[in-house]
C-alpha cells in the first residue's frame, strides 16, 4: 500500500517569506528544514490532512479551500501532494506546537 503524506508551504501575501520547520523527526530529516505537513490520517483527504498539520506544527489555523495543490511526489512506496497557501496574518501567530521549531 502507498503511504500518502502532504507538504505545504505558507507564504506571505508579498510571496517574499515562507514558513519552515526545522525537522527533528524522522530520524533521516533530523536537523534539515523543510516545509509542514505529514501522513494523511484515516480517510482524510489532502487538504483536510494539510490543514490539520499546519494547526498541529505550528497552531496556525488555515481554511482548507485557500490550498492550492501544484505537484505531486511519487513512488512505488508514497505519494506526497505539495501545496502552498497564502497566509495575511502576522509571523507572530505560527508557535512552536511541537518539539520542532518553525520560523
Amino acid at each position: 500500500m502507498i503511504q500518502k503524506y502532504t507538504l505545504g508551504f505558507l507564504f506571505n501575501k508579498e510571496l517574499t517569506k515562507v514558513l519552515l520547520i526545522h525537522k527533528q523527526r524522522p530520524t533521516w530529516q533530523k536537523g534539515m528544514i523543510n516545509g509542514l505537513g505529514g501522513k494523511f490520517e484515516n480517510q482524510e483527504s489532502a487538504l483536510e490532512c494539510i490543514t490539520r498539520e499546519v494547526k498541529e506544527e505550528t497552531n496556525i489555523s488555515t481554511n482548507p479551500k485557500s490550498w492550492i495543490k501544484y505537484a505531486q511526489l511519487h513512488s512505488s512506496k508514497f505519494a506526497v501532494d505539495v501545496m502552498a497557501t497564502i497566509y495575511s496574518g502576522p509571523e507572530a501567530d505560527a508557535t512552536n506546537n511541537e518539539d520542532q521549531p518553525v520560523e
